[in-house]
């Protein structure tokens, strides 16, 4: 294919994902979502508009919540305008991905046919069109996961200030994507390290890396900025990280509050009996010396119920929690594909670990184990990396083929 019809066939791939977005917001309208599995963002969002300071606000993460708060505003609450424009900013958002997806099938040397197939994978991918009908953060934050990890590849000065900005941005939406942004700003810092056991790397590659570093320290100071701006007694970009973490150990389904309950979905699988908490559910410190005391009494225990959230994570059984009524069983499906692709993707980026491309799939893959296995074991925990291992996955399939291929006609004859 010419450099004009790969193009033109990534866009009809793109605009297919589209419609496939639209489809699912005609099968389940946002309107529903947002006064059904969503209301709490709707909430949340009034509360904003509202100046309300209530520290429960920032339990979870504000992205999706000021995202609607401000087109609230802006539409004066207007319920059709808000609806065509919440959807449209996902979809805008959904797209940018999958055009920064091209930049990371580049870093792999993929070919013209695995490309496409990446892309239509990409636009195939249920749980993408599901999240972002449903409002949800992980929406957004694939998306700018994504276009970071573009800018942060590109080793030029723009892509990767707008790569920085886009992490920071996601660390609103997903703030255990501060671990993956930490690290990507070691690496690009560890390329003024080797300044003098590397004389071929190029003073400019090292320039923008520290480039990089610094904005991405920006960007995510700015995402903590907005969260304080909003919630000024609040602690980090959420709170939820401490009931969370002891909700991975606890051998318990949830926890009853004196004003709510919060019941997980693997924890409702796994176990009947519901703790009752007279602490308010932001208490970061109380869950987390709780969670350490439980560990050092059970530590075998708390080994085998953190593999467990390992294995949940999959997604044989769970699947994208909420779900999509009439749908679920595709959606374990893709469930399985992402889980698969995850696991082909990261042993291909051992092998290949020299690369950067790998370095930040490695990463992405270590940020999603401590996610699942330490706070939540499901795979809607793990959809912000789908992107990412899609391509990694298409990769080391294509590498598999290749080394199939060789062993099967042998060595080369002499002649």
């Amino acid at each position: 294919m010419t450099p004009n019809e790969t193009q033109r066939s990534a866009w009809l791939i793109l605009g297919l994902g589209v419609l496939l977005h639209l489809a699912c917001a005609w099968l389940r309208p946002m309107s529903e979502a947002l006064f059904s599995d969503m209301a709490v963002n709707s909430l949340r969002a009034n509360l904003i508009r509202d100046g309300v300071v209530d520290l429960q606000l920032s339990f979870q993460s504000l992205g999706e919540p000021l995202v609607l708060a401000s087109i609230m505003q802006a539409c004066r609450s207007h319920v059709g305008a808000i609806h065509a424009i919440l959807t449209g900013l996902h979809i805008v958002a959904w797209v940018g991905g999958g055009l920064a997806m091209r930049t990371l099938c580049s870093a792999w040397g993929l070919s013209a046919r695995g490309r496409t197939l990446c892309l239509l994978l990409y636009a195939a991918w249920l749980p993408s069109a599901l999240y972002s009908n449903l409002c949800l953060n992980e929406s957004f934050g694939a998306s700018l996961l994504l276009i970071g990890a573009a800018g942060w590849l590109e080793k030029k000065r723009t892509p990767a200030t707008f790569g920085a900005l886009a992490l920071g941005a996601a660390c609103l939406f997903r703030p255990n994507l501060m671990l993956f942004v930490g690290g990507l700003a070691m690496l690009s810092l560890a390329g003024l390290v080797r300044r003098h056991t590397a004389p071929e790397v190029a003073e400019g590659e090292r320039r923008t890396g520290l480039w990089f570093a610094a904005f991405a320290a920006v960007s995510v100071a700015l995402a903590f900025g907005a969260t304080k701006v909003v919630v000024p007694a609040s602690q980090g970009l959420a709170s939820s990280d401490g009931m969370n973490f002891y909700l991975s150990v606890a051998p318990v389904r949830g926890i009853q509050f004196p004003e709510t309950g919060w019941v997980p979905v693997l924890n409702h699988l796994l176990f009947t009996d519901l703790e009752v908490a007279d602490v308010d559910m932001t208490d970061r410190a109380y869950f987390f010396d709780k969670a350490f005391a439980y560990v050092r009494a059970h530590p075998l225990e708390t080994v085998v119920r953190w593999l467990r959230n390992t294995l949940e994570s999959t997604g044989y059984r769970i699947s994208y929690f909420p779900g999509f009524p009439g749908y679920n069983a595709w959606l374990i499906a893709f469930s399985l594909l992402s889980s698969a692709l995850t696991l082909v993707g990261v042993l291909h980026a051992v092998r290949r670990r020299a690369l950067p491309v790998a370095q930040l799939t490695l990463l992405a893959g270590v940020t999603m184990w401590v996610t699942v296995m330490f706070f939540m074991g499901c795979p809607r925990s793990r959809f912000p990396f789908d992107g990412l291992f899609i391509v990694a996955g298409v990769a080391g399939l294509g590498s598999l083929k290749a080394r199939f291929a060789g062993a099967r006609s042998g060595p080369p004859t002499a002649s």
